[in-house]
């Protein structure tokens, strides 16, 4: 007798248990599915040869679920299949295979069209990067297309007053981010990229160019991020020295009646 009792409790207590996992499943499958959307992405309805051209015909949408944080990664979104028809494939691609930009063949035309280069928005300017620290980057919150202002802090040689031998002043005015670390601001970048950066990329004049690079190398960078909304000049920004520094102090404090 007690040995089916206890072959009674280990079938129940069993079934409990397969019950709470089954439970477990349904609860992890459902928070999958509430996390993901659908899309139409790039199906290849033919076999394609190396160097064959991508033909309408070839193509067909294929409805697929992806996160929402990072939905389509290297996959060619259905609504984007015009951008590739008429281009090579740079491998042999099986019927049925889903299509990636990786399998499109690059020209030396389009390679000098995209990436970084592409993203220089003016004429006569310039990609030039700039090391950060966790200070300097707003601890990393500073993004591409974001505008900043340039700081510089430095020692003057051959001063012997110590309370002008150290002056902060502003380099440059409302310079746009190109890009934060492999971070341009789109999707596929943003993919293969991380919050966390140690060089950012500006978008420079020549002689902007030169003043930083010389800047870098005698004193300390800081960047200060600017309203998005805002695109003033300040034609009169004073160094700011010992002196300087403990004027507006001053005046700061008589204002404020202390």
């Amino acid at each position: 007798m007690r040995q089916k009792l206890l072959l009674l409790a280990a079938v129940f207590f069993g079934i409990l248990a397969f019950m709470f996992t089954y439970q477990q499943i349904n609860m992890e499958k459902a928070k999958i599915r509430n996390s993901t959307i659908e899309l139409d992405i790039i199906q290849l309805k033919k076999t394609l040869s190396e160097g064959e051209e991508i033909a309408a015909e070839h193509l067909a949408p294929l409805r697929v679920q992806r996160s929402q944080d990072g939905a389509l990664s290297r996959e060619i979104p259905w609504n984007k299949r015009n951008l590739i028809i008429g281009r090579k494939v740079s491998s042999m691609i099986s019927e049925g295979t889903i299509l990636t930009w990786y399998a499109i063949e690059q020209s030396s035309e389009d390679s000098g069209k995209t990436g970084l280069t592409a993203r220089i928005g003016e004429q006569h300017k310039y990609a030039v990067g700039l090391p950060v620290d966790a200070i300097s980057s707003l601890n990393g919150l500073i993004r591409p297309n974001n505008r900043v202002d340039v700081l510089g802090t430095f020692r003057l040689p051959e001063t012997k007053d110590q309370r002008l031998d150290t002056v902060t002043l502003t380099l440059l005015q409302n310079v746009k981010v190109l890009a934060c670390g492999t971070d341009m601001g789109d999707q596929a970048s943003n993919e293969r990229g991380s919050r966390s950066y140690s060089t950012i990329v500006l978008e420079l004049t020549l002689p902007q160019a030169e003043r930083l690079i010389f800047a870098q190398e005698k004193g300390r960078i800081t960047l200060i991020l600017r309203r998005h909304t805002d695109s003033r000049l300040d034609p009169a920004m004073p160094a700011v020295n010992w002196d300087e520094f403990l004027k507006k102090i001053r005046e700061e404090r008589a204002g404020s009646g202390r």
